[in-house]
Parts: structure tokens; C-alpha cells; sequence
């Protein structure tokens, strides 16, 4: 027996995993994770731990792309806010101080996000603010207009009000601000008739009722907010034909795919309109439609869907989508627009037959089907693929926690792993054979498009090259 040997790395089910760069890392749990989340193998607490962790492992230039990127791009929330935080504390007093403090700055592009940066330091006792996060919050503070201070001023549910945010760093009011900044800190502003505004005031089913009809009637109701009312639509009964109407009328630019399945299900299973159903349906197929011509690069595509029974958990307590779901969706979605063969696995591979010729997320189910969700045999279902035809590309929805070993790729063929949950380590080595992309926001899809191999060698260049086009990773 030998001792001096390095230590095999492995997934939580015991196939060969690989350890990743500090940076890949750290893309993949911002990008494929939501923060204080608990998955299948691990707490909540674990992704704030491995953050904090791989942010002092990184230099504070990529830590600044990741947030700026993970905020403009991928329109995340908490995570930004979380790593511009990090970055902050990080260079306080350091020659890289003033990059905390603009990235900062950018991240904190909403009113409500100044009160979630203080709570953050204040999360393990309340102390003095560090002064780069003192100018940031001062700098964010007069970005904003009379509009948007006064729609988030009265947040009763926040511990940190704006007008408390104000008394911490006594923002200098820009010019005809001054009677605006006078009314908020003497509690006096009163808020716009915004959508919650208008919601909140009323009081009884009828004024709910009346309150969406005027939404919608004047085309104030942004997509999602209307595709997660629709339960409350139905349930004060504002009338079906006008909630179906403007369904169909709704945008999918903006949209996270899974947050159109979402409303799909709750149309099909709750509501049980299928009417409603079918017009969410096509927004699922307008979403096929723009990536077919972006996709035709990838050539010849097997998709490769995990099923097992770590994909079953919900991605928030808030949410009814799995993983299984999310990549059953994405996995539909590339079929579709690049006629690829797919294939779906557990402890068995099965190569998924008879899927309906036009786009719908009713075959949701069917993928979802085809195997039980047991163990995750990634190296068996590639080389199943592998040995049923040659392909150019192939594209595995997996959260990667194998129970067996990936086998070597033939020398034509490339692999993208799109990561449905984001661990520390990765099913496969990352290099001029295989790609990772975070696949929980709906860009995901687009950035497989971009077949960065020849000319993106490192997660920075990524980063770069997003922030410089943020709207190459757009469904549009």
C-alpha cells in the first residue's frame, strides 16, 4: 500500500470528479445556485460558506466582472450583491479599493438593494460601516429619482429602511432633489401609484378584482408579475378571457424559461385551463424559435438529460421547479432547435422516442418519464450515445454528481455540461474538449450558442467578453 499518493477527487455519490480553478468555481455556484439555498447534497448555509471561501482564492478584478456580470447579464439578485459586499470588505484600505467601490455602485442599481448591503454587515452584529461601503451606498443613493425612492420608501417588511440608509451615509441631494431627500427623512414622501401600490390598497375580492382588469387594461403588468398573479387572478375572479388575452400579448424577452413552465403547470394542474395552458405553450415555442438559428454551429447534437433523484428538490422553498423540471425544459428546447437526439438517464439510458414534431412543455412529462430517478450513471449514458452514432456536439443536463466515470470524447466531438446546480467540483475536465455552463438562467442557452472553444480560453475572458456584449447572451 502507498501513502504519498494525491487524493482522488470525487462527487458525493463516489464517480471521479475533478477539482476546478478558484474562478470556474466560483462561476459556477453564482451562476448555477441560488445563494442560501439548500440542495439535494448540501444546507443552504454551504454556498455563502464556498463564496466567502473562493472569494479570497480569486483576484478582486474577476471578483468585480462576477458581480457585474451576474447582475447586468444574468439579472441575479442576491449573489451580486453578496460578491460586491465580499469585494468591499476584501479591499477596504487596499490599492484596489476604489474598484470595490464602483463595482458597488453599479451592483446596487435598485433603491431596496442600499438597506440589503448593510443588513449583510450587519448579519453577525451591528457595527460601523467600512467607508468604501459607506461611499458606494452615498454615490448608489443619488442615482435614483423621485420615482424610484419613493416606490420603495414605505417597505414596512425591511429592517433597514431608505430613510434609515440616508441617516447612515447623509447622501448630498443632486440638484432639485432637495425637497424630495427632505420629505424622506421626515417619513413625508408619499409613494407612487405603482402596481403593488394599487394591489395593496385594495382591500376586498371586488377592488383585487377591479385592481388586475386596470393592470391589464393599461398594460402595466410586466410579464413575470403576471405570471405568478395568476392565482390570485383566478381565485378573485378577474375574467378568464381578459387573463388569456393578455397572456398571449406578454413578452418572453425578459423571461427565465422556468418561470413560463411555472405558470404553465399552475394553468394545467391548478387553474385546470387548458386554454390558458396552450397560450403559455407558445411562449415556450417562441422561445425554440429565436435560438434555432443561433444553434445550427453546434452541428450534429445528442442532448444528454439527468434524471435522478438528486434533480428532485425545488430550487427555493418559493418555487415548484426542480431541476429535473428546468433541465426536462432546456433539454426540450435544444432538441428542438437543433433536431438533436436525446437521451435520458438514471441508473438506465434510454434514447427518448416519438416527441412532438413542433415545440410544447408538455413533453416535460415525458422526459421526465422515461427513466425512474434513481442514481446518476453520466459515464454510462455518454457512452451509450457514443456507441448509437457520431456526433458533433453533445449537451448534458446534469448536476453532475455521478456515481461512475465520463469517458474520453472521440477526437471529433465536443461537450458542453450545463450545470443544473452548481458544486465545487465538476463531472468532467474542463479544457478544448468540454465546456460548463451555469444553466440557471434562461442565458444559458444563448451561451452555448457562442461555442467559445477557439477564441475563450479562461472564465475571465468569459466574463469580458459579456461585459462587453451584454446582449449576445439575450433571448431576443
Amino acid at each position: 500500500m502507498q501513502f504519498n499518493r494525491p487524493e482522488k477527487v470525487r462527487s458525493y455519490e463516489g464517480g471521479r470528479a475533478y477539482k476546478l480553478p478558484p474562478e470556474e468555481t466560483l462561476f459556477k455556484l453564482v451562476g448555477a445556485r441560488l445563494l442560501g439555498e439548500e440542495t439535494f447534497y448540501e444546507p443552504g448555509c454551504a454556498s455563502v460558506r464556498q463564496i466567502e471561501d473562493l472569494s479570497q482564492k480569486v483576484s478582486p478584478q474577476f471578483m468585480s466582472k462576477l458581480a457585474l456580470v451576474s447582475r447586468k447579464v444574468f439579472r441575479l439578485r442576491s449573489s451580486p450583491l453578496f460578491l460586491a459586499y465580499l469585494l468591499a470588505a476584501r479591499c477596504a484600505g487596499t490599492e484596489d479599493v476604489k474598484l470595490a467601490e464602483e463595482t458597488l455602485v453599479q451592483v446596487l442599481d435598485r433603491p431596496d438593494f442600499l438597506g440589503e448591503i448593510i443588513a449583510m454587515h450587519w448579519a453577525k452584529g451591528k457595527r460601523p460601516l467600512p467607508a468604501v461601503i459607506k461611499r458606494a451606498l452615498r454615490k448608489a443613493f443619488t442615482n435614483f429619482d423621485e420615482y424610484q425612492l419613493a416606490k420603495y420608501c414605505r417597505q414596512r417588511n425591511r429592517k433597514i429602511r431608505l430613510r434609515d440608509v440616508m441617516f447612515l451615509v447623509h447622501p448630498a441631494p443632486p440638484s432639485g432633489m432637495e425637497e424630495i431627500y427632505r420629505k424622506l427623512a421626515n417619513d413625508k414622501l408619499e409613494p407612487p401609484m405603482t402596481r403593488e401600490s394599487l394591489l395593496a390598497a385594495a382591500k376586498s375580492d371586488e377592488e383585487r378584482r377591479a385592481a388586475y382588469v386596470t393592470l391589464m387594461r393599461e398594460n402595466r403588468f410586466p410579464a413575470l408579475s403576471f405570471l405568478m398573479a395568476l392565482r390570485a387572478m383566478y381565485k378573485v375572479n378577474v375574467p378568464r378571457e381578459m387573463v388569456i388575452d393578455y397572456a398571449d400579448r406578454i413578452s418572453t424577452k425578459h423571461l427565465l424559461p422556468s418561470k413560463v413552465l411555472a405558470a404553465y403547470l399552475v394553468a394545467l394542474n391548478e387553474l385546470k385551463d387548458r386554454e390558458l395552458a396552450r397560450v403559455l405553450d407558445r411562449k415556450f415555442v417562441d422561445i425554440v424559435k429565436r435560438l434555432a438559428e443561433k444553434l445550427r454551429v453546434l452541428g450534429k447534437v445528442a442532448v444528454i438529460i439527468d434524471q435522478s433523484a438528486s434533480m428532485d428538490w425545488s430550487y427555493s422553498s418559493r418555487s415548484v421547479i426542480t431541476p429535473a423540471m428546468h433541465a426536462a425544459m432546456l433539454g426540450l428546447a435544444l432538441y428542438h432547435a437543433t433536431g438533436a437526439d436525446v437521451y435520458v438517464f438514471s441508473n438506465d439510458v434510454v434514447k427518448v422516442e416519438g416527441l412532438n414534431p413542433e415545440p410544447t412543455m408538455a413533453d416535460v412529462e415525458t422526459v421526465m418519464n422515461a427513466v425512474e430517478h434513481s442514481g446518476t450513471y453520466l459515464g454510462k449514458a455518454i457512452r451509450h450515445a457514443l456507441n448509437n452514432r457520431a456526433y458533433d456536439t453533445l449537451l448534458v443536463l446534469t448536476d453532475e454528481q455521478l456515481h461512475d466515470r465520463v469517458p474520453k470524447l472521440p477526437p471529433n466531438t465536443k461537450g458542453i455540461v450545463f450545470a443544473a446546480v452548481g458544486y465545487r467540483n465538476s463531472a468532467v475536465r474542463l479544457g478544448s474538449k468540454w465546456e460548463m455552463v451555469p444553466a440557471l438562467h434562461d442565458r444559458a442557452l444563448d451561451y452555448a450558442a457562442l461555442s467559445r472553444w477557439s477564441d475563450k480560453t479562461s472564465p475571465e475572458e468569459v466574463l469580458d467578453a459579456l461585459l462587453e456584449e451584454p446582449r449576445a447572451l439575450v433571448l431576443a
